[in-house]
């Protein structure tokens, strides 16, 4: 049996993880505003949760859920600036991934880049402590590229000095 993503199908995978209190939800699509998964991002969104997504400059705003309020807005990393300010930009080019039949392909694109930021973010929390919901990622200003080493050393007594590019 194929795979199905449509409204049902996120709607319940969304609805599990908001039920399971994780700390991160990775939407790595793009398409247009939906109200009934809205509802549930904008539940997680109160519960603390992290929502991700990739950003499509095809789309109006990035395309939805790029564009709700308070979705991480995460568009591939093209060396310039940022599509907008609430955009963070991330690695996207070249990226390993699974593939069917138990492979493994190149990709590119916003979506493998949400899910860098998705992983990023969960490490934070986890190196922030069980129950941490005040991780954030660190980007550099003008660009937006995230900054994973000062990502994960917010909050701790690291070396900031060991992060050569933080903003």
């Amino acid at each position: 049996a194929g795979t199905v993503c449509d409204t049902y199908s996120l709607a319940q995978a969304i609805h599990y993880a908001i039920d399971q209190n994780v700390a991160v939800i990775n939407l790595s699509l793009a398409g247009p505003p939906d109200p009934i998964l809205a509802q549930l991002i904008d539940i997680a969104v109160r519960r603390g949760i992290r929502v991700v997504a990739a950003y499509d400059p095809a789309r109006p705003g990035g395309g939805f859920p790029a564009s709700h309020a308070g979705v991480i807005a995460v568009a591939e990393d093209e060396g310039g600036a940022r599509p907008t300010p609430a955009v963070f930009a991330a690695p996207g080019k070249g990226v390993p991934t699974t593939a069917p039949g138990g492979r493994w392909q190149i990709e590119d694109g916003s979506s493998f880049a949400a899910a860098h930021v998705s992983g990023l973010m969960a490490l934070s929390r986890q190196r922030q402590g069980a129950g941490a919901r005040s991780a954030r990622i660190i980007a550099a200003p003008l660009t937006g590229e995230i900054d994973a080493c000062a990502t994960l050393l917010q909050g701790s007594s690291g070396d900031r000095s060991a992060c050569a590019s933080s903003p």
